[in-house]
């Protein structure tokens, strides 16, 4: 059951291009939305303020007070954000203001409120350099085991409306089936339909293993069609039946793009598990997952299973909520 939605923000529009497709799904779902924003408290360089001349000139004293201001703006903000929601939507809407480094300071508030989806955008640009997700969203798939619903922006409006057709990549293994758990519940809420899709290699491509989402020659799936057809057996009572689809292509990524392209009628949403593959046959951030959330307009849901977590590296100062 999903009964908080978190939405992080960062005050800019960019960061705000989510808020109405989670406004939607909370209306949907009966949720409380929660607005969090990260404040970055001041800390005086410690160099500059031995100078006999940094501390005569106030310096440390002006940069504190501008902070303070800062802070109280943010706080406003936020409120005044939250309340606009509520009244407008007929939601619980709560606002929480942080403080400490971002990735910390949110990765500690979602754990602690036990929220159940987040729901953000992402600028993705670690994709091409770093072949990473990129920003916070990254790193709140590695660090938590909550299901997390990016958007990239790509059009002037998000998705207005619950998702009614989501495609879900699976490859026979309890990794890739992770995600099922968190989809299935959103789309049992929905009544929204499933398709399982699966991708098969050619012989010669099969030989590659750094390809999450492909089997390799080692362990191919004998019958796909089977396989698809035992999860679609697995779903609850009263939910559309899921659809089943085999292709066979040699770059899972391309194969999963091209059905979303192609999807007839359209899919409103990808469902993928992520991260946590291990040993030298598996990219560690899981290549197929951000190659598709590159290249795709549709809302990715992400999702890395419990076993694969690992805790977030130590990052000074501890983060802390701001009251």
């Amino acid at each position: 059951m999903y009964t908080t939605i978190v939405v992080p923000l960062d005050g800019s529009p960019f960061g705000e291009y989510a808020l109405p497709f989670a406004v939607t799904l909370a209306r949907a779902l009966g949720s409380t939305l929660e607005l969090v924003h990260v404040h970055r408290p001041y800390e005086p360089g410690e160099a500059l303020e031995a100078l006999p001349q940094y501390g005569f000139q106030g310096i440390v004293a002006y940069d504190v007070a501008a902070d303070t201001e800062a802070l109280a703006q943010q706080r406003e903000w936020l409120e005044a954000l939250a309340a606009g929601l509520a009244s407008a939507h007929g939601l619980r809407v709560d606002a929480h203001l942080l403080a400490g480094p971002v990735v910390r300071a949110l990765t500690e508030h979602l754990r602690d409120a036990g929220a159940d989806l987040v729901v953000m955008s992402t600028h993705g640009s670690g994709l091409s350099q770093h072949k990473r997700l990129g920003s916070v969203a990254d790193a709140l798939v590695r660090h938590l085991a909550v299901p997390v619903m990016v958007l990239r922006p790509r059009s002037a409006a998000p998705p207005l409306a619950v998702p009614r057709r989501v495609l879900v990549p699976v490859d026979g293994s309890r990794f890739s089936e992770s995600v099922l758990r968190p989809v299935v519940e959103l789309a049992r809420q929905f009544g929204a339909e499933l398709t399982f899709f699966h991708v098969t290699t050619p012989p010669r491509a099969a030989e590659v293993p750094l390809q999450p989402f492909v089997h390799t020659a080692e362990t191919p799936l004998a019958q796909p069609e089977a396989y698809l057809q035992s999860l679609a057996d697995t779903l609850p009572a009263g939910m559309p039946p899921a659809r089943l689809r085999v292709v066979a292509h040699e770059q899972a990524a391309r194969a999963i793009l091209d059905e979303l392209a192609g999807g007839d009628p359209p899919y409103d949403a990808v469902a993928m598990a992520t991260h946590g593959q291990v040993g030298v046959h598996h990219l560690l951030l899981g290549s197929v997952a951000e190659e598709v959330l590159q290249h795709t307009d549709r809302p990715v849901l992400l999702f890395r299973p419990p076993l694969a977590a690992r805790p977030p590296a130590v990052e000074a100062p501890v983060a802390r909520p701001v009251h």
